[in-house]
């Protein structure tokens, strides 16, 4: 059922394949083992994802019309 719906979800283009000409900012950082390490030690155990099979539905638009590439995932403790 999971790699249905990976599979499924892959389908859509990443955003930078579908608009080549546009270049993401120098103002934002890029992930580093660094920054991972600091938010798995903030937040309680298995509220990170750096999986890339699992962080993938995240990186999907709700129309599944553009993919991004996020390589980390911060679950909330609640959704209440």
């Amino acid at each position: 059922m999971w790699s249905q719906t990976i599979r499924r979800l892959s389908t859509s283009a990443l955003t930078r394949v579908r608009h080549p000409k546009l270049r993401r900012s120098t103002h934002y950082a890029t992930l580093t083992d660094k920054d991972v390490s600091f938010f798995e030690r903030l937040l309680s155990s298995g509220r990170t994802i750096t999986n890339p099979d699992e962080c993938l539905p995240f990186n999907i638009d709700y129309i599944k019309s553009c993919q991004g590439q996020s390589q980390l995932v911060l679950r909330p403790k609640t959704v209440d």
